[in-house]
């Protein structure tokens, strides 16, 4: 599942929560700039007293950045490099 930069916490969070996911992964121009959590959003947004349909994916305190990729048959070690 992923979510335009542009988009809003609440939004991925609405969206999280229609899939019943934890996370969601942020694009732009449909590539991958970072993750997004619900820990994130509860953290960095609520906890905060933030506004979550004002706050964006793309700002620095909220989205996780950069995102490994791995192959899915990596082993522990290929993974950890």
């Amino acid at each position: 599942m992923t979510s335009p930069i542009e988009s809003s916490a609440f939004e991925a969070a609405m969206k999280m929560t229609s899939r019943e996911i934890g996370s969601i992964l942020v694009t732009r121009n449909d590539r991958l700039t970072g993750i997004v959590t619900e820990r994130d959003i509860l953290t960095r947004v609520i906890a905060l007293d933030k506004d979550p349909k004002k706050t964006k994916l793309g700002i620095q305190c909220l989205k996780r950045a950069p995102v490994i990729i791995v192959e899915a048959n990596a082993d522990l070690v290929e993974a950890s490099d």
